[in-house]
């Protein structure tokens, strides 16, 4: 396996796969050949390369990561794709119609195996709430609220702050969660954006928060909301909470951990210890490296993964009607992946 673009999410994956025994990570890949370096020098890799397509036309690979920006992984994607090389997408699949399209093609005229990375359909109280769903225990879903929130200081983060939005870069986790947990497709969304803080602070004119109305096509109604301005002394780095209304029944779940708490002089509140803990041996442990450990599982026993690059484009059309209505402030047809 090699990784193609190795920031804060490149350099995550290469954590979970140089100690993974079903993957062997041999290369990385980045525009900037120095901090490909720095990557591969962490994990021991002697091959470094700042071209896609070099690496691909030198290296034998079977299966590529592509961690670049999220507008930013079509030309990536066609490429190991066309290469013959399986490929694990980050989260989101494209920002636009068009990108989306071309890595549909590019998939079904490969053969290979693909997965986009929204890998919260690993944390183990999503999937508990996901096999209660499913046996009915709720009766026919009639709500469904998400948020998910993060602090202003992860936001400054952001090295491509200007190219998103609250939108793309964490409503796209809801908006996945929603379709995997009931199976139902948005049909229509209504939205709104707030802005000032991050502009304030740090110079880029991108929403504060984005709140979303909508209805899913089993009838159920659903409330999503994502805000990146949480302040720095907020408890948590993550604010990810969930609420489920059926017939008969409801379900309340933090889907971050917040029980974990320290009052130190290097940390004060929640610490997370559900994505990235070193086990025992060394291991990390966690929901995220679940999601990138099942992708190479998935190649291992010859099983296709999801979500599939058809729930990354219905993913996606669903964060392009949230922008369109927040531009004509009325409400706008979500339609199916892949149709206009």
């Amino acid at each position: 396996m090699a990784i193609i673009g190795t920031g804060v999410m490149g350099a995550r994956y290469a954590k979970v796969l140089a100690d993974y025994e079903v993957a062997d990570l041999c290369t990385v890949c980045d525009l900037d050949e120095g901090k490909a370096a720095q990557v591969a020098a962490e994990h021991g890799l002697s091959s470094v390369h700042a071209n896609a397509d070099t690496m691909l036309a030198t290296e034998d690979l079977d299966a590529v990561v592509v961690a670049t920006p999220d507008f930013a992984h079509r030309e990536p994607v066609e490429a190991c794709l066309d290469a013959g090389k399986h490929v694990l997408c980050e989260k989101p699949l494209a920002t636009t119609q068009d990108d989306c399209e071309a890595m549909l093609a590019a998939v079904e005229r490969s053969g290979r195996k693909f997965m986009v990375n929204y890998g919260n359909r690993h944390r183990m109280n999503a999937q508990r709430i996901k096999q209660m769903l499913d046996a009915g225990e709720l009766g026919p879903l009639k709500h469904l609220y998400i948020r998910l929130n993060e602090k202003l200081a992860k936001t400054a983060t952001i090295d491509w702050l200007e190219r998103t939005s609250p939108t793309w870069f964490l409503l796209s986790h809801c908006v996945d969660t929603v379709r995997w947990l009931t199976g139902a497709e948005f049909t229509e969304v209504c939205a709104r954006e707030v802005y000032g803080a991050v502009q304030e602070t740090l110079g880029v004119r991108t929403p504060d928060v984005v709140s979303v109305l909508g209805t899913l096509a089993n009838g159920a109604t659903i409330a999503l909301e994502s805000a990146w301005i949480l302040p720095d002394a907020y408890l948590s780095p993550v604010d990810f909470q969930i609420e489920l209304l059926g017939a008969r029944g409801c379900i309340h779940a933090d889907l971050f951990p917040h029980d974990l708490q320290c009052s130190a002089a290097q940390r004060s509140g929640a610490v997370d210890y559900s994505s990235d803990v070193a086990g025992p041996l060394g291991k990390v442990q966690g929901w995220w490296a679940e999601s990138v450990r099942y992708f190479a599982d998935c190649l291992e026993k010859g099983v296709d993964p999801t979500p599939s690059v058809r729930d990354g484009c219905a993913a996606t059309q669903v964060l392009l009607a949230i922008d369109e209505a927040v531009r004509t402030r009325g409400p706008v047809p979500v339609p199916v992946a892949g149709d206009q």
